[in-house]
């Protein structure tokens, strides 16, 4: 009796998780490609305040997911997906809100070129802090999340080519991203820097619409 021919295609949540991905990695790779320059140029840190902030960011998304991982196993797939990427558009809305509220208070005025009146001196620019570790946060559930759906939706007969496709993605997202830097940096100037946060929280939000049915489709 001849046995069943393994299955080899994917499945619809196979393909949201990959889009998904894709999406995020545009959205982080459009902001933290500049993240120093946002720092140094936007909010007046030095560059070695600037190092330390963004070094300590990336340390912290890729130490986080052992944690976050297993409570996002506690609490289900579908709430820690939705917690990731809400977190993910507040911290990316909250990168570019921040310098309005900078300059509404007075303390620097934002063109092509940046003019500090004060900002340098005040203690407001720190609340950039929070606002990072809440996109550290969100980051650190997707890494968990998405793989995870990578590895549930394939077998041993796809799953090598289900992994070359989500890395392909990964890299796809990526180079968008980073291709969107370029252009508002030119046309901008330094308030390119502040508004590519903005196109960061809508890839987010978007992502987080197609994450919501992934993670319907998963329970």
């Amino acid at each position: 009796m001849v046995g069943k021919k393994a299955k080899v295609g994917f499945s619809k949540a196979f393909y949201t998780a990959n889009f998904v991905e894709l999406l995020e990695r545009a959205a982080y790779y459009g902001v933290f490609i500049v993240i120093t320059l946002y720092l140094s140029r936007i909010l007046g840190f030095s560059d070695v305040e600037a190092a330390w902030i963004s070094g300590g960011f990336s340390a912290g998304l890729y130490f986080l997911p052992t944690f976050t991982g297993a409570i996002a196993d506690n609490i289900g797939f579908r709430k820690a997906i939705m917690l990731a990427f809400t977190l993910l558009a507040i911290g990316y809305a909250g990168m570019g809100l921040l310098p309005t509220m900078l300059e509404s208070a007075g303390l620097v005025e934002y063109t092509r070129e940046t003019v500090f009146t004060g900002l340098r001196e005040s203690n407001l620019r720190w609340v950039i802090l929070p606002i990072m570790v809440v996109i550290m946060i969100g980051g650190s559930f997707i890494k968990s999340c998405i793989t995870g759906t990578v590895a549930k939706e394939t077998t041993e007969a796809n799953r090598a080519r289900g992994y070359s496709i989500f890395y392909m993605m990964v890299n796809i997202g990526a180079f968008s991203g980073k291709t969107i830097v370029k252009p508002l940096r030119e046309a901008l100037g330094n308030q390119g820097l502040v508004t590519l946060n903005y196109f960061s929280s809508g890839m987010t939000i978007l992502a987080l619409i197609l994450g919501n049915y992934l993670a319907a489709s998963q329970n």
